[in-house]
């Protein structure tokens, strides 16, 4: 029989590391989460905080903090699942009530992030149809003031 022999943190950097593997996990895994996406936010608080407190002392951690820009780029793009999944939770503006965290903590207030983001595509999307409608009036006009048949061509066509 094989037995797994458990292993033993031997740093802080290695308390590190798996934390920032249970994120990894967490943010590939987002859908049917529900109230422990909360987790996740947590785990990223204290990620944050271990690596403020590991570089302080001089620690290098650029690969760590590489793969942690990957997670938050990750965690970004997939905002939108992320806060559906916390409104079992009670929903992020709930959550933000009883923790008060920073503003450099972006990752409590990705509501904020999706709403904005939403609001800047139905800005878009507005811009983008204003601008059809001129250009249609535009060719309209120009058609009708510079290539339509007189009216008596018309007349013989129909």
């Amino acid at each position: 029989m094989i037995k797994a022999i458990p292993q033993a943190k031997l740093t802080p950097a290695d308390e590190l590391r798996d934390k920032l593997q249970r994120v990894e996990r967490l943010v590939g895994n987002l859908q049917g989460l529900g109230a422990e996406a909360v987790t996740l936010l947590q785990l990223l608080d204290e990620l944050q905080d271990l690596t403020v407190s590991l570089e302080a002392k001089g620690m290098d951690l650029r690969p760590e903090r590489t793969r942690l820009d990957t997670v938050h780029n990750q965690l970004r793009s997939r905002a939108a699942v992320l806060t559906r999944e916390i409104t079992a939770a009670g929903g992020l503006p709930a959550l933000r009530r009883q923790r008060a965290p920073d503003r450099d903590r972006w990752w409590w207030y990705l509501d904020e992030f999706v709403a904005e983001r939403r609001r800047r595509r139905l800005r878009n999307w507005a811009i983008t149809g204003v601008v059809i409608l001129i250009l249609l009036s535009i060719a309209f006009v120009a058609y009708n003031r510079f290539l339509a048949p007189d009216p008596l061509t018309r007349q013989k066509i129909a």
